[in-house]
C-alpha cells in the first residue's frame, strides 16, 4: 500500500488558524446576536455584597437583562390571564350585606365616596356581557374573588343568593371557555365579625374581625362552604390576598378598612390569617382532595435593592426584604417567621405551636405573587432608626429610598399612584429570590399592573402606550427569569378593568378596559377597550407561544433528521442550537490547529490506494 504525504507549512497553518478564529468569532457574534434579539436592553444596577440573599438574582457583572417581550416567546403552557377583586367590580346588588369596607368608607370618605364603592362597576349586573368582552379579548383565565358577606351570615348558614350569583357567573366563564382561578378573601371582611357594640370612632370602624381568635374557626367555616358549593372545576385557589397590606394599612396605619392604630394588632392580625389559612388548606386537602385544586396564598412584596455595594446596604435589604416578603412565605415554606423579625420584634411577634407550624409548613401548591413595584434601601444607624419606628413599634434599622448611592436618577419612572415606581428589573430579580430562597416552587405572578391617569378625551385615554410598554417590559423581566430556572408558570395582568380602587375610588385606573362612571361620553358605566387590551390580547390568544417541537417521527419510519440536528435541537430552539453547533465547530477546527502549532507541524496522511469499493461511490 502507497501513502503520499503532504506537509502544511506554517505560514499555510498560520492562515488556517486565523480563518479559524475567524470563524469562532462570527459564530460567537451570530450567538449574541440571537440572543440580542431576545434581550435587547440590559441595565447595570448595584449588585448585592457576596454572601447576601438574593444575590443570584443579578449575573456576576452585576447586570440583568429584560427582554423586550414582543421578540420573547412563552411556553405553550403558560397561564396568562387578567385579575379582579368582588369588592372592587361587583358593587352591591343583589342586596349584599355590609362589609368593614362599606362601613369604613361611610365613615372616612364621605356619603359620594361611599356611594360610588357601593356601585362599583356593576359587574354584578353586568357580569354577562362583562364575560363575553372578556372572551372576545381572548381571556383564557380569570383570577376574581368571592364576596364573605354576600355568602355567609353569622351564624354560619349560606345566602343562598349569593352562591346562586357565583354559580351563574362560574358557569358563564366556563360557557366562553375561560378558566376561573378563585380567591376566597380579598379584603372585604363581614361587618358581623365585629364586636356587638362596633365604634366609629378615630380608631377605626370596627374592634376585633382578624384580631380575634375566632376567626380563624369562622375562616375555615366559609372556606368548607365555598369549597362544598363551588369547588368542582376549580383548578387554582387562593384563600387570603395581600394579607401583609391587611396588617399593615388596616390595622397598623389606619389608612385601610377598618382603619385600625395599634403597633402589636397587626401582628396579631397576620398571626390570625397564616393560622386561617393554614386551616382552609388542611381542610381542603383531608376532605376535597378528590376535587384536584391547588392552593396558595396570596402574596404581595416590592424589591428591595441594597442603596450601595456596602455590606450594611445589603444587610438592610436583606432584613427589609424578609419583612416585605418573608414575614408570610417563611411561615408557608418554613413553618416559622424569619430569623430576622423573630430577633427584632422579640415577643411583640406572636409564636405558633409546634403543631400549628406544621400544618402551617408546605401549606401552598404553588408560590402566589402579587408584585407591583421596587426600591432601593439602605442602613440607619441606631439614632436614626429609633426615630422611624416599624412594625410592632420597634425601631426599622433601614430607611426606603428612590434613589442609589450612585445615582442622581430615581429607581424608576412613576406610575399615576406615587408608590408605583415602574422597574421591570425588580420583578426578575424577586422571582430568582424565590426560586433560591423558597426551594425553587413554580410560581404565577398573580397580580401585576400599572395606574395611568385619564387623558384629556376618550380617544387620548384609550391609547395607553405606556401600559402596552409596561406589559412587555415586565413579561419581558418574567422571562428572563424563567430562563435563569425560575418556575414561573403563569401571569395575570391587573385589572382587566378600570376598578375601584379602595380608598381612591374610580380615580385611579389600573384596568385594560376604559369604564365611563358618570357617562360623560355617553352611558354611564359603559365599557370601552383601551389599545392596551389589544396588545396583552396577542399573548392570552398564544401569539407568543413558542413553536412546538416536531414529534417523534413512528416506527420504522425513516428519519430525516441525522445526528447533529438531533444535538442542536437537544440546546433548545433551533436558532439557539445552531448558533451553538457554529460555536462549537470554530472550537473544534482551533483547538485542532493550537495543537499542530505545538507539533511545529501537521502530517496529512492521505490513501490513494485503490479500493475494491471505489467504483460504487
Amino acid at each position: 500500500m502507497r501513502r503520499r504525504g503532504r506537509e502544511i507549512d506554517r505560514a499555510s497553518f498560520g492562515a488556517v488558524l486565523v480563518a479559524s478564529l475567524a470563524l469562532l468569532a462570527t459564530a460567537r457574534a451570530s450567538d449574541e446576536a440571537t440572543l440580542a434579539t431576545e434581550h435587547p436592553k440590559s441595565r447595570a444596577i448595584p449588585s448585592r455584597v457576596s454572601g447576601a440573599s438574593t444575590s443570584a438574582s443579578a449575573d456576576p457583572h452585576g447586570a440583568v437583562t429584560v427582554l423586550k417581550a414582543s421578540n420573547a416567546r412563552f411556553p405553550a403552557s403558560f397561564a396568562f390571564g387578567v385579575a379582579t377583586s368582588a369588592w372592587q367590580i361587583e358593587g352591591a346588588g343583589g342586596k349584599r350585606p355590609e362589609s368593614t369596607w362599606d362601613a369604613f368608607a361611610a365613615a372616612t370618605l364621605g356619603r359620594d365616596a361611599a356611594a360610588e364603592m357601593r356601585r362599583g362597576i356593576e359587574f354584578y349586573e353586568r357580569y354577562e356581557d362583562d364575560v363575553k368582552m372578556m372572551s372576545e379579548a381572548g381571556v383564557k383565565n380569570f383570577k376574581m374573588s368571592l364576596s364573605w358577606p354576600r355568602l355567609m351570615r353569622a351564624d354560619g348558614t349560606k345566602r343562598e343568593e349569593g352562591f346562586k350569583f357565583y354559580e351563574r357567573v362560574l358557569g358563564a366563564l366556563r360557557k366562553s371557555g375561560i378558566e376561573p382561578h378563585i380567591t376566597l378573601f380579598h379584603w372585604d371582611t363581614p361587618i358581623w365579625l365585629c364586636f356587638a357594640n362596633r365604634t366609629r370612632s378615630s380608631n377605626g370602624v370596627c374592634e376585633g374581625a382578624w384580631a380575634r381568635d375566632e376567626v380563624v374557626e369562622a375562616f375555615e367555616t366559609y372556606a368548607d362552604a365555598v369549597f362544598e358549593r363551588l369547588g368542582k372545576g376549580v383548578k387554582y385557589w387562593t384563600t387570603i390576598s395581600e394579607p401583609k397590606t391587611i396588617c399593615e394599612l388596616g390595622y397598623g396605619a389606619g389608612m385601610h378598612a377598618p382603619g385600625r392604630r395599634g403597633v402589636e394588632e397587626q401582628l396579631k392580625v397576620g398571626h390570625n390569617m397564616l393560622l386561617a389559612h393554614a386551616r382552609a388548606v388542611a381542610l381542603y386537602r383531608k376532605k376535597y382532595a378528590d376535587l384536584g385544586g391547588k392552593l396558595s396564598l396570596n402574596l404581595n412584596s416590592a424589591w428591595a435593592e441594597p442603596a450601595s455595594d456596602s455590606m450594611d446596604d445589603a444587610t438592610a435589604a436583606a432584613n427589609a426584604m424578609d419583612e416585605e416578603l418573608g414575614w408570610f412565605a417563611d411561615p408557608v415554606f418554613t413553618g416559622d417567621y424569619p430569623r430576622s423579625m423573630r430577633s427584632r420584634l422579640g415577643y411583640f411577634l406572636p409564636q405558633f405551636t409546634e403543631e400549628q407550624k406544621a400544618q402551617i409548613k408546605g401549606s401552598v401548591d404553588f408560590f402566589a405573587l402579587n408584585h407591583y413595584t421596587s426600591y432601593y434601601v439602605k442602613h440607619v444607624p441606631a439614632p436614626v432608626a429609633a426615630s422611624q419606628l416599624g412594625i410592632g413599634g420597634k425601631p426599622q434599622p433601614w430607611e426606603i429610598t428612590l434613589f442609589a448611592e450612585s445615582s442622581k436618577e430615581p429607581i424608576g419612572k412613576e406610575a399615576q399612584s406615587n408608590w408605583l415606581r415602574v422597574v421591570p428589573w425588580g420583578l426578575e430579580k424577586i422571582l430568582l429570590h424565590i426560586k433560591e430562597k423558597y426551594d425553587d416552587p413554580e410560581i404565577i405572578i398573580t397580580e401585576n399592573g400599572v395606574d395611568i391617569a385619564e387623558k384629556g378625551d376618550i380617544a387620548e385615554t384609550l391609547d395607553d402606550s405606556e401600559r402596552v410598554q409596561f406589559i412587555d417590559a415586565y413579561l419581558g423581566a418574567a422571562r428572563s427569569a424563567m430562563r435563569k430556572g425560575a418556575k414561573v408558570i403563569g401571569y395575570f395582568y391587573w385589572s382587566m378593568f378600570d376598578n375601584i380602587e379602595w380608598v381612591d375610588g374610580a380615580s385611579k385606573r389600573f384596568g385594560l378596559v376604559y369604564i365611563d362612571y358618570s357617562g360623560k361620553y355617553g352611558q354611564k358605566m359603559k365599557r370601552y377597550p383601551k389599545k392596551s387590551l389589544e396588545h396583552y390580547s396577542a399573548y392570552m390568544r398564544g401569539e407568543h407561544a413558542e413553536e412546538p417541537e416536531e414529534p417523534e417521527p413512528a416506527l420504522g419510519v425513516a428519519r430525516e433528521n441525522n445526528a447533529m440536528d438531533d444535538m442542536i435541537a437537544s440546546f433548545g430552539k433551533r436558532s439557539d442550537g445552531e448558533a451553538l453547533a457554529m460555536r462549537g465547530l470554530g472550537v473544534t477546527f482551533a483547538c485542532v490547529f493550537i495543537a499542530a502549532a505545538l507539533a511545529k507541524r501537521v502530517r496529512i496522511d492521505i490513501d490513494d490506494t485503490p479500493n475494491e469499493h471505489s467504483g460504487l461511490v
